[in-house]
């Protein structure tokens, strides 16, 4: 895929996991198609409640399982894509979003932002910053 190509691509997925708030086999689909199979996810990797999924995962199939245990105790309510940089196979994604925690019931508004590199239009890896502080304290009772 050409940088555009790839721009394309992580917009429409980004537009799947909005419209499902991130439930169902559209959305997991969605992913698994933007990923290689050596995909690697870099995240806060906190260890304060609510923020178990936020760990490093190192394969497709484990960040599949980062996205299904993010909705085992989040519930997503907006995803927000406002601005794209693209740089050769570098795409990054600034944004909000916005998730209640199913425990709590509290609100998390986070801003995000997403550093993507692509290789063969693939996905092969994903540094994710968001407003971590935000999340902790709407998972804390």
């Amino acid at each position: 895929m050409t940088p555009s190509a790839n721009l394309t691509a992580l917009q429409s997925v980004y537009e799947i996991w909005h419209e499902t708030k991130g439930e169902g086999d559209r959305a997991a689909e969605a992913w698994l198609g933007l990923l290689a199979d050596d995909f690697r996810i870099l995240s806060v990797n906190e260890e304060a409640p609510g923020m178990a999924f936020a760990k490093s995962r190192n394969s497709k199939q484990e960040a599949l399982h980062y996205i299904m245990s993010l909705l085992d105790e989040w519930k997503m309510i907006r995803w927000s894509p406002k601005t794209y940089v693209s740089q050769g196979d570098n795409i990054t994604m600034f944004g909000s979003c916005v998730w209640q925690h199913k425990s709590t019931g509290k609100i998390a508004d986070c801003r995000t932002a997403h550093l993507w590199k692509f290789k063969d239009g693939k996905a092969v890896e994903l540094t994710e910053v968001f407003d971590s502080a935000r999340a902790v304290a709407a998972a804390t009772p």
